[in-house]
């Protein structure tokens, strides 16, 4: 409808125009050219509005074209894998139809011996369901007439897995005791064997060369041990065993005056030689063993001095 009132419009212009012409023939110039760009401005509309419909039916059918074709392709190659798989199914059951027929026939035939097997055994099957039910019925009368007996003897069992399990920690920690005094007993055996000699669970070893305080306390440690620490009347009196002078693990050369033992502990009870210590030869940071003959036999030397040394080594008790 609207296309119809389009192409009757340039009509009804040009009839006005005419009309109007006919009525006004004295109208100036400038009026009819204004009224005949008017007229081709509206026709020159018309047009565009046809050509734009006509442009988008194109388009529209060009789609549908496109799709239809490949609607119908689709369709094809459906269609062609279809029928090859119906082919490929159809080889197959007919390249297998023997042994589909075997496995058929087997089947039944197992089927068959199944049933003639269940009907010749009815009996035996009942006879054997009922024994195992009489059993039962007698082991939950057994069970319900023994439950103290049961009760008791569970808890004896439990009782016994207890002193089992607590005997057997005791193997180990007696088997653990065992292995530790048999390296307790090695370790003595190597010690007495270079040398050392044992005194209140400690090992002692008396050098026969003479070093510096320090060669001497890294050739104890080199051997596990370190320079003899006194800390009893019985330790400083088994010093007096031996006629020789011998450094001991105390010094004050981290501090003067304040004497410490090799572990860092200071110096609580002493045994110095009457007016020691003195730094009578100038700087004497060191204690040796030097006054067997006395009780307090220590003295305080120069630690570059080479002097034998006595080694600890703490075993455990």
């Amino acid at each position: 409808m609207e296309m119809v009132v389009l192409e009757n419009e340039p009509e009804v212009l040009m009839e006005n125009i005419s009309n109007k012409g006919n009525r006004d023939t004295s109208a100036a110039p400038g009026l009819k050219l204004y009224r005949c760009v008017a007229v081709s401005f509206g026709l020159l509309c018309i047009i565009q509005v046809a050509l734009n419909i006509s442009l988008r039916l194109s388009l529209e059918r060009d789609n549908l074209r496109k799709l239809n074709s490949d609607y119908e392709a689709g369709t094809k190659n459906l269609t062609e894998e279809r029928d090859e798989l119906k082919g490929k199914l159809n080889d197959y059951i007919s390249g297998n139809e023997a042994k589909i027929k075997t496995l058929t026939g087997e089947r039944d035939e197992l089927k068959r011996r199944l049933d003639v097997l269940i009907s010749g055994n009815e009996g035996k099957i009942k006879t054997l369901t009922g024994e195992r039910d009489e059993l039962k019925r007698r082991l939950d009368v057994l069970i319900s007439g023994h439950g103290a007996e049961i009760k008791t003897l569970t808890g004896e069992r439990g009782e016994l897995r207890r002193r089992l399990d607590e005997s057997q920690s005791q193997q180990n920690a007696l088997i653990r005791e065992r292995d530790e005094l048999k390296r307790t007993l090695n370790d003595f055996d190597q010690l007495f064997q270079k040398g050392w000699e044992y005194f209140h669970s400690s090992f002692y070893y008396i050098s026969s060369t003479e070093k510096t305080w320090q060669e001497s306390r890294d050739d104890c440690v080199s051997r596990g041990a370190n320079l003899m620490i006194i800390d009893s009347q019985e330790e400083q009196d088994f010093t007096r065993r031996f006629p020789k002078r011998m450094w001991i693990g105390l010094t004050d050369r981290a501090q003067e005056g304040t004497w410490r033992w090799v572990d860092g502990t200071l110096l609580q009870r002493s045994y110095w030689y009457s007016g020691e210590p003195n730094d009578e030869w100038g700087e004497e940071d060191c204690a040796e063993i030097n006054y067997k003959d006395v009780e307090n036999s220590w003295n305080d030397m120069p630690c570059d001095r080479q002097i034998h040394w006595i080694c600890e080594k703490k075993m455990a008790p």
